[in-house]
Parts: structure tokens; sequence; C-alpha cells
């Protein structure tokens, strides 16, 4: 009698385990090979599975997924983008209402005030292929949170019910979610929609979903573009929501980078969207959701260029259409008032098929993690506007040996006539080793020595998250003459190097790091009024 619940047990552990394994394949194949080949991994998956509503299967096992990737930033016009926001509004789509409905609810008011600090709700996971989902929705903010922001799957019936008709049929036509192949009644999400506070004021963004959801870095016929993540929203903790910073209409304001356009929007809110605003990538999909999310926030449209500043050349992006290339200094001009960027800053071993297959365009910064950063620094001297003293670029970015040699690195990108300029850094008080950074980015033993042998190859002893400040100094002629001939001819960047101490809180990046943002706000505002 007790033989047969024992079987069933151990049957039971064995299923559990074997459909493991199945999600781990499938998200390899998926990693290295693409949608097609994971295919009929996830329509196993599926069969065995079919309680799975994570967006990461649905979207696997859709055979229309490159043409619905494809839609958002291309669907509907500017008064049904501006209706869908309405509608998200009205549902109270903002970080505190998110986080009183996640936690306020269970009683757990410290983590809900904590996740209130921060602008945007970073602290809900998208879920991965097989993922438990929460339970169904009961109003139409916990629907579209699961939808819009742990990308679950919820049934078309309880989505009409709890947030209407109309807004279920703009999801479709911008290209947001979709009916499922394999259920007519299982709405499927294909982005994020993400409100970020800027300054009290709300912007929504659009972007592609996490990489927990994708596992791979094509979608639809373009790279991926970047999602919204700690670093996405470092310089809006940190720079772009202080009061010292004035926006005007008339400042010039320059996105590399931009992906989603997040850096640019947050910016340009504190001039209710009025500046001379120019984004730049390298993908087009990023270009059109930079577009979209403008539209969002009623903002005037920016010039969206097209190009890697890794070379010489950009061209304007017009729809799906390239103007002639020309040099990037002609496109940006030389008076920028603010570059802006999140660069893509990761050291990737790219001679690793397994690893280097993981990271796009937003994530690989080249074999040091600096090639762009260099070039990022090599245009600011440039173009950044020689007669105003305001002019200032401003990266987030993880900085690789920060205690080392960055100082002179950053003195030797620093060219052109670029003159003398001074630098603000900030970076945890304890960078991580080598080692440590390996082992978090590495998916598996074999991976961790790889990343070793490539870090050290690169010379790469410790790397930091942080933030990046530069502009031009502002000096007189008796002090560049007292310089001449000196070291700090060769030393054309001054940098003053401000390390946060290690908190309870996390990292500088740490979106409800309250304790970070207190630290680095005086140096900020310091280097500012410079």
């Amino acid at each position: 009698m007790v033989i047969l619940p024992i079987l069933l047990f151990f049957g039971s552990i064995w299923n559990s385990f074997s459909l493991q394994t199945l999600y781990s394949e499938a998200r390899q194949v998926r990693t290295l090979q693409g949608h097609e080949k994971a295919l009929p991994l996830y329509q196993e998956i599926l069969a065995q599975n079919p309680n799975d509503v994570t967006a990461a299967t649905r979207i696997a096992v859709d055979l229309q997924n490159a043409e619905r990737h494809n839609v958002i930033g291309r669907g509907g016009n500017r008064f049904q983008r501006l209706r869908f926001i309405q509608l998200l509004e009205s549902f109270g789509w903002n970080c505190t209402t998110i986080a009183d409905l996640v936690f306020s609810s269970n009683g757990n008011e410290i983590q809900a005030n904590r996740a209130k600090s921060s602008s945007s709700p970073l602290f809900l996971q998208p879920l991965r292929a097989g993922t438990q989902p929460p339970s169904p929705p009961t109003c139409s903010l916990s629907a579209c949170i699961q939808l819009l922001l742990l990308a679950v799957c919820i049934p078309k019936t309880i989505c009409v019910k709890l947030l209407g008709n109309e807004f279920v049929e703009l999801l479709e036509v911008l290209g947001i979610a979709f009916v499922s192949d394999n259920d007519e009644n299982l709405l499927v999400p294909y982005v994020h929609v993400f409100p970020i506070t800027v300054a009290n004021t709300i912007i929504y963004v659009a972007t592609d979903l996490h990489p927990n959801v994708l596992s791979l870095t094509t979608v639809g016929n373009d790279g991926a573009v970047m999602y919204i993540g700690p670093d996405s929203v470092a310089l809006i903790d940190h720079w772009s929501s202080l009061g010292a910073l004035d926006i005007g209409a008339s400042d010039s304001i320059i996105d590399i980078g931009t992906g989603s356009g997040v850096q640019a929007l947050s910016l340009i809110a504190r001039s209710s969207g009025k500046t001379n605003v120019k984004c730049v990538d390298i993908n087009k999909r990023a270009l059109r959701i930079t577009r979209l999310n403008f539209d969002w926030n009623n903002f005037d449209e920016p010039t969206l260029l097209l190009g890697n500043i890794n070379q010489p050349f950009g061209t304007i992006f017009e729809c799906d259409n390239d103007d002639d290339p020309k040099p990037w200094k002609e496109l940006f001009g030389n008076s920028v008032t603010y570059i802006i960027s999140n660069p893509p800053f990761l050291p990737v071993p790219i001679n690793d098929p397994t690893i280097s297959s993981r990271y796009g365009w937003f994530s690989s910064g080249g074999l040091t993690g600096e090639e762009f950063l260099e070039s990022l620094v090599r245009l600011a001297s440039n173009v950044l506007d020689r007669t105003n003293p305001s002019a200032t670029l401003a990266v987030v970015s993880e900085f690789m040996n920060p205690h080392g040699d960055f100082d002179l690195h950053l003195s030797s990108w620093w060219s052109g006539g670029g003159g003398p300029a001074e630098a603000l850094l900030l970076t945890n008080e304890q960078a991580i080793s080598a080692t440590t950074y390996a082992q978090r980015r590495a998916d598996s033993a074999e991976e961790t020595i790889e990343w070793e042998k490539h870090l050290k190859q690169m010379s790469i002893n410790h790397i930091s998250p942080g933030l990046l400040f530069l502009k031009r100094k502002r000096e007189d002629a008796t002090t560049l003459v007292a310089k001449e001939n000196t070291r700090e001819d060769n030393m054309l960047v001054d940098v003053k190097h401000r390390l946060v101490p290690k908190s309870s809180e996390g990292s500088i990046w740490t979106p409800t790091n309250q304790f970070a943002r207190n630290f680095t706000r005086s140096s900020i505002v310091e280097f500012s009024r410079r």
C-alpha cells in the first residue's frame, strides 16, 4: 500500500528534474542559435507543462514572434499612443502605487517605503521560463504589473474585465502584447512599460523584455534594446533629478547609445520636453522605440542618428531610410551642452561564442569594456560647448581598475585640442575583484575560468559600477602658463575620485540606496557649479 505513493513521489521528482533540464537546454539553444532552433524544445516544454504562462516560454513557441516584435515603435498613430498613456495613468501607473500594492497589502510598510524611494519599480523581477506566476490579478494595477513588468501572460477575458476593451485593443495595435498562438484567450506581453519618476515628474518608457525573458540578443529583425536596469536609472537618481541642474530650452543635448531614450527623456523632463535633443544608436529598433517614448511623454521629437561612435560616420535616421553618412562632429555641432550616455561596458571575451552570444550591442564594451567610453570622451573633447561652463559629459558605466590607472586613460582619451578638463568619478568604496566579477558574469564553472583568463589578459584587476562627469576646466592664462612643461600638461584631465562608502543599502547603483544618493549629491552639485 505504501509503494504506490513512494513511486509517485519519486516519479514527480524525476519529472521535475527532467523538465528543469529541458528548460536549461532550451535556454542554451535559444541563446546560441536563436528562436527557430529552440522552438521544438519549448514546444515540448509546453506539452509537459501547459500551465507555464511566462512570456519567456510563450514567445519562444510563437511562430509569429519576429513579426510581432517588429510592431513596437511602428504601430499606432500619435493619438493612439497618447491615449494608451492616459489609460495607464488612470490605473495609477507609478512607482509609489505599485510599491503600495506589492508590499503594503502584505503589511510590509518598511519594504514599501524603501521601494517608494526608488525612481522606478526595479524591485520587481521579470519571470524566467517555467517560473511559478503570482495569483491572477484582481485590479487594473495588478494586471498591468503582471503584464508590463513581470512578463506574465494573462487571460484576455480578465484583461478586458480589469483594463477595458479599448486598452486591450491598444496593446496589440502598439505592439505591446498579443494573443498567444497556442491559446486564443491568453495575452502575451512583448515589451516592458516602465513608469520612472524624475524630480516629481513621471515619464513612461517602453523597452524590450529583460534577458530573463528573452535569453538572446536579437529581437525581430534587429538587436534587442536595453532593458531598464539599475544602471538605466543611476544618472536619474544621482544627477538628472537634482534641483541644481537647470535645463533650458536653448540647451543642446546628445544621448549616445540611447536605447529606449531613457537618459534623454529624464533630462529633458525638467524642461517640459522642449529642449534640442539628438539621440544616437547603432540599432534602428532602439531609435524607433525612442521615438515612441518621446510621443508617449508628449515631448518634441528628437533628431535620431544611426551609427556606431567607434566609427567616423553616422547618418540621420528617418523611418527606415538612412541619409548620407556624415562625420559625427558635423552631425553634433560644436556647442553641445550635455552629452549623456549609458554605454556598453562589459569586457566580454568575444572569442568565446557561448559567452559573447549572450551580449549584444547594448552590453558588450569590447575586450576591455572601455571601447565605447574612450570614443565618448574623444567626441566630447571636440563637441562640448567651449563657451558654456556647464557643458558636461555625464556617463553611467562600470569602470575598470578605478583605483589604478583610470585617470591616465581618461587624459589620453581627452584629445583633439580639448584643453584642460576636470572630472568627477564616483565609484563604490570597495571595487570587486576580477575573480568575483568573473563568477557573477559566468553561467558555469567553465565560463568562470574563461572570464578570469580574459580579465587577466586585459590587465583588469578590479571593477566598480559608477558615474563619471567631465567638463572643460575654467582657468585663466596665468594658470595655464604655469602648467607649461610640467607633468600636468600630460594630465589633461584633473580627476577627483570620490568613493561611496559601503552600506547595508547596497551599491552606488542600487535604486533604493538613499545613503549613496545623499553622499554623491554634494560632490555632484559642487562639480556642476564650478
